[in-house]
């Protein structure tokens, strides 16, 4: 079982990572609330990146509410977002979202990864992505997802990942890209996200191979702690990679 207080630090280490993504956005915005509420707005057309996020342990649904409200003037009816928070909704939080539309109701898991064990060798097929490759990010991105690259250049830019904080990353199949990846550093933690692998390639390990070189770099860099959001159809893949599931968020997207 994990702490509550290693928990509480990773999804701390999450806000952070949040407003380095803003700070990114060339209209970002992020805002935050006394007890542990936040607002991501960056402007891109992808729901999880326009988010209120409830982050302490029992998310305020009043600044939930307010925040919220917020959000909606920013994306003015243009936009998709989201109500994102940790362990399930209350009947307050749900109505909150429902009056904005948002009835879809997801949850995932926050899974957790001490970077204490020796990583290895390394995998010569995962290397970082510069800046100036900000397209085959996209390209392996979009695939996986079945988005537009434009969507996600829209924000994945040259500009972005080369930000000191954020690592991109490709595994790479005779000489194609396969899986990419995003690393995002904030104090001692590592959050991975957008590991993802063009569909016409999958199950044949690329996903592990590219996680594992990014704990390896993780803890190359001094992150003691790697976290992550997975999905059902991908937890047995990273508890593969030591991570332990620690606790259920829930979000709010437009049914």
């Amino acid at each position: 079982m994990i702490a509550d207080q290693t928990l509480d630090a990773a999804a701390n280490a999450f806000r952070e990572g949040a407003e380095l993504i803003a700070d990114a956005a060339p209209n970002g915005r992020f805002e935050t609330a006394p007890h542990g509420t936040a607002l991501l707005f960056t402007g891109a057309p992808i729901p999880l990146l326009n988010a209120v996020l409830g982050l302490s342990r029992e998310p305020d649904a009043r600044e939930i509410a307010a925040l919220a409200e917020r959000t909606a003037s920013y994306t003015a009816g243009q936009l998709p977002w989201t109500i994102r928070l940790r362990g399930s909704a209350s009947d307050e939080v749900a109505a909150v979202a429902a009056g904005h539309g948002l009835i879809g109701q997801t949850q995932s898991v926050m899974m957790v990864l001490p970077l204490t064990a020796d990583p290895g060798s390394g995998n010569a097929r995962v290397r970082k992505l510069p800046g100036a490759e900000y397209e085959t990010f996209a390209n392996v991105l979009g695939a996986a997802f079945g988005a537009p690259p434009q969507i996600i250049t829209g924000l994945y830019n040259a500009t972005t990942l080369d930000r000191p904080e954020l690592d991109a990353y490709v595994l790479e199949e005779d000489g194609a890209p396969r899986t990419v990846g995003l690393a995002v550093r904030t104090g001692d933690y590592l959050y991975l996200a957008n590991i993802a692998t063009d569909p016409a390639h999958r199950r044949r390990g690329h996903a592990q191979a590219l996680t594992g070189a990014m704990l390896r770099d993780g803890r190359a860099s001094g992150a003691r702690t790697a976290f992550l959001h997975s999905g059902d159809d991908t937890v047995a893949l990273f508890e593969r990679a030591g991570f332990q599931v620690g606790e259920t968020w829930t979000t709010f997207a437009a049914g």
